[in-house]
């Protein structure tokens, strides 16, 4: 048997979502697609208020702060559509999931525009302006798969891979300088596998082992106030033991030693590679329905993020530069 749902809700003026769903079964297999899609439109929204600039030079000079107050109005447009699809086989102690995707969305073009006055008379400028669009399209498929091995012995699997392309510009410029334009052209790939086995011998008690690897490549165009390609690769491995110890019907523990190994690589610049140890604790304790107890606490470390790692200086405005640091460490 199966079953269809749509589903649709328009706002007036401009702001909808629309989903339409169908589920199939057949023996041991279930089918399932969704389709979605979506826009919203702001035409106009009032704006005001105050940048604070602290610590900046300008023109060989020193301020110790810098304000500026606006007064304006933006607007803001956005589409988005997806479709999805998954197949799953269910039998005795076995479920197998695959699902397939793709997602697009855009900002066909947004900005705003305000009046200006700057501290210390600074700029002579009466009003500056924005404008942004974007477009960003990933399709993926993954898989999802269960094992009972026997009434206390589990094993879980799952892998994924999707790609990404997305392209971005922008502009801003005050009405006495020059226009700035920045734009990013980027491709991204992403794949991943993760396994795990868990361990039942009661009630009460549990053990879970869990290992994965993760694993993103980047190819980024820039231009503008910044004209480069740069190409960089990145991921972690992991593993962890989870101890579960449900001590009575109010009281709950559970404790994850683990450890990680983390590495990226920007293309011109050395690689970068660290192994820490993981951990967290975790109680609750519930006497009654009125009461809680829960404490949680954890430790690892963080490698920084792709656009964190990068040697591109970008300039934002004419106060502002965003630039990355190849040499930044994980913290903690």
């Amino acid at each position: 048997g199966g079953v269809t749902k749509f589903y649709g809700r328009q706002q007036i003026p401009n702001n909808g979502n629309y989903t339409a769903s169908s589920k199939l079964s057949y023996k041991k297999m279930t089918y399932g697609i969704m389709l979605t899609g979506g826009y919203r439109r702001n035409h106009s929204t009032d704006t005001h208020g105050e940048d604070e600039y602290n610590g900046i030079y300008y023109n060989d000079k020193f301020y110790e702060q810098i304000t500026r107050s606006y007064n304006g109005h933006q607007w803001r447009r956005s589409e988005n559509m997806s479709v999805g699809f998954n197949a799953r086989y269910l039998a005795n102690r076995m479920r197998l999931t695959h699902n397939a995707s793709l997602g697009w969305n855009q900002n066909p073009g947004s900005g705003s525009f305000n009046t200006d006055k700057w501290s210390d008379n600074l700029f002579d400028s009466q009003w500056s302006r924005s404008m942004s669009n974007s477009k960003f399209i990933s399709p993926q498929i993954s898989g999802d798969y269960v094992f009972g091995l026997s009434p206390k012995l589990g094993l879980f699997t799952k892998w994924n891979y999707n790609y990404a392309h997305s392209s971005n510009s922008s502009e801003f410029q005050m009405d006495n300088s020059e226009l700035i334009n920045n734009s990013t052209e980027e491709d991204m790939h992403n794949g991943a596998l993760a396994l795990s086995l868990s361990y039942i011998p009661s009630d009460k008690t549990a053990l879970m082992l869990n290992v994965g690897t993760d694993m993103n490549w980047y190819a980024t165009q820039y231009s503008g106030t910044a004209n480069t390609l740069q190409r960089q690769w990145r991921g972690n491995t992991d593993a962890n033991l989870s101890f579960y110890w449900h001590v009575n019907d109010n009281m709950l523990f559970t404790a994850t030693p683990g450890i990680t190994a983390t590495y990226w690589h920007l293309h011109g610049s050395k690689r970068h590679a660290q192994v820490t140890p993981t951990g967290s604790l975790y109680f609750n304790w519930a006497p009654n329905r009125k009461l809680s107890l829960t404490a949680h606490m954890q430790y690892l470390k963080i490698a920084p993020a792709a656009n964190e790692s990068g040697n591109v200086i970008i300039r934002q405005n004419d106060l502002m530069w965003l630039a990355g640091n190849p040499s930044q460490k994980s913290s903690a």
